[in-house]
């Protein structure tokens, strides 16, 4: 990690993946649900995730990232118990279920975002 390149690599990388990602997060369910075309509704995706999103935006990576952490520590003891085997397993059970929490917070944006009304008469906006 003494390599300057590397870190500005990382940073690069990690900047590029979420260039990439942000027009991904709602395009389907604007798809779907919507009835967007696929460009409207990459482009929908961008200003809603962006736009409406802007002020919490930069603290839900910080959020995940905690949560990943503290996840990590606790299952660090029961790994080094459970042996290399049986701690590979925990440890990818773990990441599927950390994976699962962020797409389905990914559903609550959404609705926030593009829906409007009661939660049993929801519309586009």
């Amino acid at each position: 990690m003494s390599d300057p390149r590397l870190r500005d690599g990382l940073m690069a990388l990690l900047l590029l993946e979420s260039l990439i990602s942000v027009p991904f997060w709602h395009a389907p369910a604007l798809v779907h649900w919507g009835g967007q075309g696929v460009a409207q509704a990459l482009f929908s995706s961008t200003i809603g995730a962006v736009a409406q999103t802007a002020a919490p935006l930069p603290s839900t990576p910080w959020g995940f990232a905690g949560a990943v952490l503290a996840v990590a520590l606790l299952l660090a003891p029961i790994v080094g118990l459970l042996g290399p085997q049986l701690g590979t397993l925990v440890s990818v059970l773990s990441t599927i279920v950390l994976s699962t929490v962020f797409y389905s917070s990914l559903y609550f944006s959404f609705v926030d975002c593009f829906l409007t009304g009661s939660p049993d008469k929801l519309e586009l906006k």
